[in-house]
């Protein structure tokens, strides 16, 4: 673990809509600190279905995601997207559908965790996975990260910024821990 960052976080977790530049950020972070990165798990599953996603696969995308941050080391860990990604995905999506994130959300250690929120102040880039290109739909989507944030009490910073900014903001917030 770097020296830089307190010895009882466990994960930092870069949230955010699409576009925001979470991988990049998360990717970026791990070549400065050193720290394991677990990817953004929803986009591999999704690129191998033969099918429309359904509601049931959230379950499975944020069980398998917690799965993998539970078996890597050394901690902390950095995470592109965890199920707070996973709920407001489910809240725009699946409004009318049984809630099967809530309890992926229940059993994290939310004292353990330390989220970078990214503002959708980068262009939206297309890729067949993306469903959101309008920046007002973005904007709804950091809007309810954060509100899920502060429901759940989480630790966060907001992300923003082009460029470097992004990398050396969420740096600077690491060391003033």
């Amino acid at each position: 673990m770097n020296k830089q960052l307190p010895s009882n976080l466990d994960y930092i977790i870069a949230l955010g809509p699409e576009s925001s530049g979470k991988t990049t950020l998360v990717n970026l972070l791990a070549m400065k600190l050193g720290c394991p990165v677990r990817g953004e798990y929803a986009r591999e599953y999704l690129n191998h279905l033969d099918r429309p996603y359904r509601h049931a696969d959230l379950k499975v995308i944020g069980e398998y995601q917690q799965d993998q941050s539970a078996q890597m080391e050394p901690l902390p860990i950095l995470c592109d997207t965890d199920a707070f990604t996973l709920m407001v995905w489910q809240e725009l999506r699946f409004p009318d559908n049984e809630d099967l994130i809530t309890p992926i959300i229940e059993s994290y250690r939310i004292d353990k965790r330390l989220y970078l929120l990214l503002e959708p102040d980068l262009p939206w880039k297309s890729d067949p996975l993306r469903e959101h290109p309008d920046h007002n739909d973005r904007q709804q989507i950091y809007v309810a990260t954060e509100k899920l944030l502060l429901k759940h009490q989480c630790h966060y910073i907001s992300i923003s910024g082009k460029g470097n900014d992004r990398l050396e903001m969420a740096l600077q917030y690491l060391q003033d821990l």
